[in-house]
C-alpha cells in the first residue's frame, strides 16, 4: 500500500502530496543514491569484496572520488570504480 501524503526525506527533501509509488520511489532512490555517504560505502564494499578486506582510508577516498566523478561527470559509474 502506498500513501499519497506528503514525506520528508534525508537532507530535507520533500516528496510533495499526491506522487504516485513509482515517482515517489525514483525520488527516494535518487535522494539516497546522491547522499554524501553513498560514495565511501559502495567504494569500500567493492575494496573489501574484490581487493584486500582491509583497505586504507586513503584507497577508499580515491575510490570514492571515482564514484562521485568518473572524469566525465558522472556519478556511480561502477566500472571507473
Amino acid at each position: 500500500y502506498h500513501s499519497s501524503k506528503q514525506k520528508t526525506l534525508l537532507n530535507g527533501e520533500v516528496i510533495p502530496q499526491g506522487y504516485a509509488a513509482e515517482e515517489s520511489l525514483q525520488i527516494a532512490l535518487d535522494n539516497l543514491f546522491n547522499h554524501q555517504n553513498v560514495a565511501p560505502f559502495i567504494s569500500k564494499q567493492l575494496i573489501q569484496r574484490l581487493i584486500t578486506s582491509n583497505p586504507t582510508p586513503q584507497y577508499v577516498e580515491r575510490a570514492a572520488n571515482v564514484f562521485i566523478d568518473n572524469g566525465a561527470g558522472v556519478r556511480g559509474d561502477l566500472a571507473a570504480v
